[in-house]
């Protein structure tokens, strides 16, 4: 049983039949079917405020498969690799220098400009549009 906040409501309680655990970056995620539902979704444990180990067994999911799930969810790349080109501020490009994307990153330090074949992830798209420019 776990207690969670959702934005600025109030907290929810939920019994989550846990599947997995997911990590993207610095955040952690527990792959878990909630109640007596059989949809399996994402439940951010830095939004936990508590939890407790009930005495019932958890439900399990047949055939369930983590990698297949992560995959399908669109939030930790895909196998498919896409053209990524940035153009970024000078400090950015130093790190990206010191730990590159990739072995086949191009930095054109006149323009700041970065290019990479990289996995296509949620994360380019995201409040990016401006400044990122992705080519399939």
């Amino acid at each position: 049983m776990v207690e969670r906040y959702l934005s600025q409501s109030l907290p929810v309680l939920l019994t989550l039949h846990p599947l997995g655990i997911i990590q993207r970056g610095p955040a952690t995620y527990l792959v878990a079917m909630a109640n007596d539902y059989e949809d399996t979704y994402l439940y951010a444990l830095h939004r936990m405020k508590s939890a407790e180990q009930l005495d019932q067994d958890s439900r399990k999911k047949e055939n369930f498969n983590i990698s297949d799930y992560a995959s399908r969810q669109g939030h930790f790349g895909s196998s498919e690799l896409i053209e990524f080109k940035v153009r970024i501020c000078d400090h950015l490009a130093k790190m990206l220098e010191e730990t590159p994307l990739t072995d086949t990153q191009q930095n054109n330090i006149g323009f700041r400009e970065i290019s990479t074949t990289i996995s296509n992830r949620w994360q380019l798209r995201c409040g990016c549009k401006k400044s990122v420019m992705i080519h399939n």
